[in-house]
């Protein structure tokens, strides 16, 4: 199954805060993991998502690339903060059987 289409509304979805659509790519078991945090559960990482939210304040999101292997996609990212610094980020959304994201791990660099 081709993956890619959900990775992008992802990131479409994280680029414009939608909460709400971010929830229906989630499984009920989602993790995410990053340079500062480690969560599980459906409700932790969506708190997660809206503190982030929070803290980058606005910005802007630039898919720079995307493959898929199996139900992995590896997506290289650049997130533009408002003072035009751009945080590079590489990006690996593991994909349940229900093509549900289950786990994502940012790595920034």
């Amino acid at each position: 199954m081709n993956l890619i289409p959900l990775a992008k509304k992802y990131f479409l979805y994280f680029e414009n805060k939608n909460i709400k659509s971010l929830k229906s790519l989630f499984g009920s078991e989602v993790k995410l993991r990053d340079w500062e945090i480690n969560v599980q559960g459906f409700d932790n990482v969506v708190m997660q998502n809206m503190k982030i939210f929070e803290n980058l304040g606005n910005f802007k999101l630039k898919i720079i690339d995307l493959a898929q292997s199996e139900n992995i996609i590896f997506a290289e990212i650049e997130i533009i903060l408002a003072n035009n610094e751009i945080v590079k980020v590489l990006d690996k959304i593991t994909f349940n059987k229900d093509s549900k994201i289950a786990e994502i791990k940012a790595f920034k660099g």
